[in-house]
């Protein structure tokens, strides 16, 4: 089990900087890291990681990562938030999945994010077609 510590990501930008998430709320269901360069919580991007074992039902485990980014914008001189982008990923492992399945899992879905087509709907706002 990997220890508590610091995410550190690249942003989107033409030449990515590194941000780093701190821990911010730490609880058993929930682990939120926040991005800190900013004074105010309501204000800060966080990544938030939740794990659940399969209960008695044999149900599956499940893996939940989520993003959100506010929008930070200056009114009237005050920097205000007036909306927030978000990115949900949902993993709904199999306990009969075997330790290569769940490589393939990770690895696929890593690359899907990454592919020109899905990432054009983020970056463009351009849907598939055909």
């Amino acid at each position: 089990m990997p220890a508590l510590a610091n995410i550190v990501l690249p942003d989107g930008t033409a030449t990515p900087v590194n941000v780093t998430f701190t821990p911010s709320q730490v609880t058993d269901a929930l682990k939120v890291f926040a991005d800190r360069r900013l004074a105010y919580p309501s204000q800060q991007p966080t990544v938030s990681y939740s794990f659940k074992a399969p209960g008695t039902s044999g149900s599956a485990y499940s893996n939940d990562v989520r993003i959100n980014l506010p929008h930070v914008r200056t009114v009237g001189g005050v920097d205000v938030v007036d909306s927030t982008s978000r990115a949900f990923v949902a993993f709904k492992i199999s306990p009969n999945a075997s330790a290569l399945e769940r490589a393939h899992l990770i690895a696929f879905t890593k690359s899907a994010l990454a592919n020109a087509l899905i990432a054009a709907g983020v970056k463009d706002l351009d849907p598939l077609w055909g």
